[in-house]
């Protein structure tokens, strides 16, 4: 009995120490299991950081390049809508200039056509004037011829009538 007990207590102690081991072991191994686990979740940290990271900027950079453009194509607009609006208003100048010079020329040509009707008037009346002159001295001077002719006839006839009497008496 004392050689199974002292078996016994042997096993005992060796299952004792045995446990012991495989606990230090297990532990040991949780350790390095925790660390590699505590190590991966950092890595895992790291990668989803920097991937965070990247993403950021390249949305950023995205952004960045969506604000870019919408501004090119605002300033297009901008100098598009000044440069026909400068356009509008050099038309506007070049039409109150054509307008203007459209002005003056009419006023040119009226002044012209006014000048040469005047002038053809003018003419014209002189002319009547004086086809009307010529006729009254015309007329004038026929009654005129007629009047001395009559004159001439009546002292015709009194002189031969005083002739006649001179000789008859």
């Amino acid at each position: 009995f004392i050689a199974s007990k002292s078996f016994i207590l042997k096993k005992k102690a060796v299952i004792t120490c045995q446990a012991f081991w495989r606990r230090l072991a297990a532990k040991s191994g949780v350790v390095k299991l925790r660390e590699q686990l505590l190590m991966r979740l950092i890595a895992a940290t790291k990668i989803s950081c920097a991937y965070r990271s990247h993403a950021a900027r390249g949305n950023t950079q995205l952004t960045v390049a969506s604000i870019v453009t919408i501004q090119k194509y605002f300033r297009g607009h901008n100098a598009r809508k000044m440069v026909k609006e400068t356009l509008c208003l050099k038309n506007l100048e070049e039409e109150r200039s054509t307008t203007i010079v459209q002005t003056y020329c009419r006023r040119y040509y009226c002044q012209s056509k006014h000048a040469t009707l005047k002038a053809g008037i003018l003419s014209f009346q002189a002319q009547t004037r004086g086809w009307l002159a010529r006729t009254t001295a015309r007329k004038l001077s026929n009654r005129r011829e007629k009047a001395a002719g009559a004159i001439q006839k009546i002292y015709r006839g009194f002189a031969a009538f005083e002739k006649f009497i001179d000789t008859k008496f």
